[in-house]
């Protein structure tokens, strides 16, 4: 398993959910084609955002918790 996230500028949905990625990353597995695509192709990285947009991470997480207690 890695964790990615999404390249300043790109947006790139999960394959299984359909979501946005957002700069707090996923966990992908590290065999799966899509996500070896993704990164060959330059839209998302291993590297962990700048440390400025930590609280723009954290409002996303939030957000994205509060939507999926709200059964979506």
């Amino acid at each position: 398993m890695k964790l990615i996230y999404p390249v300043e500028g790109r947006i790139v949905r999960d394959p299984v959910t359909g979501r946005e990625l957002t700069k707090a990353g996923v966990t992908v597995d590290e065999n799966d084609s899509f996500w070896l695509r993704r990164l060959a192709d330059g839209d998302v990285t291993e590297e962990e955002p700048a440390e400025e947009d930590a609280e723009e991470v954290a409002e996303q997480n939030q957000a994205s918790a509060q939507h999926e207690e709200g059964g979506a």
